[in-house]
């Protein structure tokens, strides 16, 4: 009996943290357990940034037992693809070779306006190759500071450990599944670029739900939830049904997984090619499908003229 009890305990809070109740963490609440003798064994505290100018204003001051993570790692620029997602082997090594281990809890910042932009993709990252519990520090490195507490510019060496990554393939939509999506409207396509640039040109059938919306002016945090349902409520789609978000490259996109997965949405995969991609593909498909025509229409012209 005390084992059914103890197992419906875990799993209530497995699925409490899946449907969003545990995604993010205050300033305050950080602050809080951060000196706590068990830290150092039960968390990890990471900067997520994009290459080496990034780092160099971690390696400055940074949140105290930071690590620091370069979320472009082995990401390389593809003819379609902007960033590519790591090589599994390589990912795995390098998170490891940070003192990373697949049963540490992960808090993540970054420097970004909100807190947001490269924490959120390497969220994503650890989600389509890994099962660590992860959160993410609400603001960022600017609401830490906002709110005076210590920082560092000492860079802790932890022993190195064995990660193991577990590729979740249902979290990743590539072009060939957005032009069968298309027709079928199996999933809701939504798209996490500024009103602007949807307005400019998306994927057929998609919606708008823009990044920087989602943020509240006067507090520089993710807006509450009420009001993040309020926007999809008035845009007008069903948490219950698989969604792809989407964006110009996946990293916006990372960060609206994180959005609709906080609101208990079911099943969210992120598109990473997104409108980089799409935008190619779908012009150049546009173009050989024109020059086909036009080449049969001079050769018809041809025949007669």
């Amino acid at each position: 009996m005390l084992k059914c009890l103890i197992l419906i305990f875990c799993m209530t809070v497995f699925l409490s943290e899946i449907n969003g109740k545990n995604i993010l963490i205050t300033s305050n609440e950080l602050n809080s357990i951060i000196n706590e003798k068990s830290f150092v064994k039960t968390y990890r505290i990471i900067e997520a940034g994009f290459g080496s100018k990034s780092k160099k204003f971690y390696e400055k001051e940074h949140i105290p037992g930071a690590i620091y993570v370069d979320v472009a790692f082995d990401s390389r620029k593809l003819s379609f693809i902007e960033y590519s997602l790591p090589n599994v082997e390589a990912w795995q090594n390098y998170l490891g070779s940070l003192g990373i281990s697949n049963d540490h809890k992960l808090i993540i910042y970054d420097r970004s306006e909100f807190g947001f932009k490269q924490s959120s993709r390497l969220r994503y990252l650890i989600e389509i190759y890994g099962y660590n519990t992860v959160q993410i520090l609400n603001g960022g490195y600017n609401d830490w500071i906002r709110n005076n507490y210590r920082l560092s510019s000492e860079i802790p060496q932890y022993s190195k450990e064995d990660y193991k990554v577990f590729y979740e393939p249902e979290l990743l939509r590539i072009y060939e599944e957005i032009i069968e999506n298309i027709e079928s409207k199996n999933e809701i396509l939504i798209d996490a670029r500024n009103s602007s640039e949807y307005d400019d040109g998306h994927i057929p059938g998609a919606l708008n739900m823009p990044y920087n919306k989602f943020f509240d002016s006067k507090t520089r945090l993710l807006k509450r939830k009420e009001e993040l349902m309020e926007m999809v409520n008035k845009i007008g789609f069903d948490l219950d049904k698989p969604i792809i978000a989407y964006c110009q490259s996946g990293i916006r996109a990372s960060t609206l997984k994180l959005v609709l997965d906080l609101l208990g949405a079911q099943k969210v995969s992120v598109y990473n090619g997104s409108w980089f991609e799409y935008s190619q593909k779908s012009f150049y498909k546009f173009d050989k499908i024109f020059n086909s025509l036009m080449k049969i229409f001079d050769n018809v012209y041809s025949l007669f003229f």
